[in-house]
């Protein structure tokens, strides 16, 4: 998962975005971790967004959430994500 993130943060320019993106994907892998061993699926994708709304956070605080967390799915090579994983993450 490290490999993933430190990917995902070397393909973006701004240190900016590298800074808000870390933001949102160290909690995310803190998460994960912390749950039952989930497969990295759609499945995860639902629980995590579930968990940030139960959290109360802003809709566009959750949407840069999940913008990272689309970031860090791509970068996990050899995973089935399905058609449907953008549809997923909004909304």
């Amino acid at each position: 998962m490290d490999h993933c993130k430190t990917s995902v943060l070397n393909s973006l320019g701004s240190p900016a975005s590298r800074r808000v993106y870390q933001y949102a994907i160290d909690p995310f892998i803190t998460w994960y971790c912390s749950a039952p061993r989930l497969a990295f699926n759609r499945i995860v994708i639902v629980r995590y967004r579930m968990y940030l709304e139960s959290r109360h956070l802003a809709a566009n605080t959750i949407n840069q959430q999940l913008a990272a967390f689309r970031r860090l799915a791509v970068a996990r090579p050899g995973k089935i994500w399905g058609s449907g994983i953008s549809q997923t993450l909004s909304g």
